[in-house]
């Protein structure tokens, strides 16, 4: 059976990440980051969010972003 991949809302990829909010609109805006909407709200894929820890950590481990 295939699971689920979770989703964060923007303020919980705001946290996950230490980025702002609007930083992360404007990364969705320019292609940066992939983000889904969900009725009315944007959420994120965790593979994006670990994506996107990865290129502005390369030397940390991005297996923390969602743990």
């Amino acid at each position: 059976m295939r699971r689920l991949e979770r989703h964060h809302s923007v303020k919980q990829a705001a946290e996950l990440t230490g980025l702002t909010a609007r930083t992360l609109y404007n990364k969705r805006w320019k292609g940066e980051l992939k983000g889904e909407k969900i009725g009315r709200k944007l959420v994120f894929a965790e593979s994006e969010l670990r994506k996107l820890f990865a290129s502005h950590h390369p030397t940390k481990s991005p297996a923390d972003v969602a743990a």
